[in-house]
């Protein structure tokens, strides 16, 4: 148990030799959680927690305390067992940066600041049903060069009053809803690969983003790793439908693209699947719900998984469908340039019936949003009943997404 007079710190900066506190939250969605599992090496070797009792109706809050023993950059990562004995395929990454302690002023006690750490251990608990546990020493290694640094000064948003042009950076980060800058605390973009320590700081201290979703294919992110971020906890969602590795370069060519049908056919096609993929879509929005704090979504190019899922929060929270319709055809101006070079470098040689079936992929269309929320009322006779039943979102949930998105 952890000792109870014990400092933790929550906030940066954190010094060697002293507990930091990391706390969240953590859903599997229709199976109940049966123990929270930790781990300081890459997922190498994992420390679990037993979470009896804890209902599949209901996610978990935890609380984990780890002492780092030297200076020098960690990643902490998260994940659950379901009851079955299946680890979930949500992974969450907390990178974090610890200093080498100051030493004490002369006359000084250091016990009066803090009391000498004698175990690191975690909590994880629910309503019905808290679990803790001693956490054992770990010799945790530096995070990947991939982490980028986080200002320590006391975080405050300036994002209501910022003057940047939207969308912002390499990667077209947009508040999901009303366009200007503070208005929503729901963000979406591409992904993050490319992103410089200048956009970091935007994400992370000007809009106080402080949770990731990265929607992308285990092939997407094994071909450009997610960059963690010094003060953001990336969450790392897997889609049950990108099981194979996809090549846009030898499947939308001449001579080949005609195989997927008439232009809209597959892209309807595939926004229908996306409607059974509601465990994902549920998990990211109930976790954002209880998290309450701002939020990012990206996937590839920030227009079909994160399209779908920003159109249901955005109907969640009861903006009109003219608004969202709006809002998801936006992405084929933000995303202009990128449109552009690849009809250049896909379209040599193509027929214009093949040209026409390239753009209806590049391009994000009306039918498509239709498609999909036609299949997911189709499910559940109804958007109320496809949030109720199959995102499992409660009334709560609802109106913390509704607060959140403004």
């Amino acid at each position: 148990m952890t000792n109870p007079g014990l400092h933790i710190s929550t906030q940066p900066p954190y010094f060697a030799g002293y507990p930091i506190g990391f706390s969240g939250w953590a859903d599997d969605f229709e199976r109940n959680i049966a123990a929270i599992q930790f781990s300081l090496d890459g997922g190498e070797h994992w420390t679990e927690y037993a979470t009896p009792g804890v209902s599949a109706e209901r996610g978990i809050r935890w609380q984990f305390a780890f002492t780092p023993p030297r200076a020098g950059r960690y990643l902490l990562n998260v994940r659950t067992r379901n009851g079955s004995g299946s680890v979930s395929d949500l992974v969450s990454g907390y990178p974090f940066e610890v200093y080498e302690a100051p030493a004490p002023s002369i006359g000084e006690n250091s016990q009066s600041r803090h009391e000498e750490p004698s175990e690191q251990s975690a909590l994880a608990d629910s309503p019905s049903s808290p679990a803790t546990g001693a956490f054992p020493t770990q010799q945790a290694p530096n995070t990947p060069p991939s982490a980028l640094p986080f200002d320590t000064s006391p975080y405050s948003s300036a994002a209501e009053d910022l003057t940047t042009p939207l969308p912002y950076g390499s990667f077209h980060v947009r508040p999901v809803g009303t366009q200007r800058w503070g208005a929503s605390r729901l963000y979406r973009s591409g992904e993050l690969y490319d992103i410089t320590i200048d956009e970091a700081a935007f994400l992370t201290q000007t809009l106080g983003i402080r949770t990731i979703y990265d929607i992308r294919s285990e092939f997407e992110t094994a071909a450009h790793p997610q960059p963690y971020l010094m003060g953001a906890k990336t969450i790392a969602l897997t889609p049950n439908w990108e099981r194979r590795r996809k090549d846009a370069s030898k499947r939308l060519i001449a001579g080949v693209i005609g195989n997927y049908g008439a232009p809209e056919e597959r892209m309807c096609a595939n926004y229908r699947r996306y409607a059974h993929e509601y465990p994902l879509i549920g998990k990211a929005l109930r976790s954002i719900s209880a998290e309450g704090t701002p939020a990012l979504v990206h996937c590839v190019n920030g227009k079909d998984r994160t399209g779908v899922l920003c159109a249901t929060a955005l109907r969640i929270a009861g903006f009109s469908d003219e608004f969202i319709k709006a809002d998801y055809l936006l992405t084929n101006d933000v995303n202009v340039v990128q449109i552009a070079e690849e009809e250049s470098r896909l379209g040599r040689g193509m027929t214009a019936e093949e040209h026409a079936i390239l753009m209806s992929f590049l391009e994000a269309r009306p039918s498509y949003l239709a498609a999909f929320f036609d299949e997911a009322e189709a499910q559940y006779g109804s958007f109320e009943g496809f949030v109720e039943k199959g995102l499992r979102l409660t009334p709560e949930q609802v109106e913390r997404l509704r607060r959140l998105i403004g």
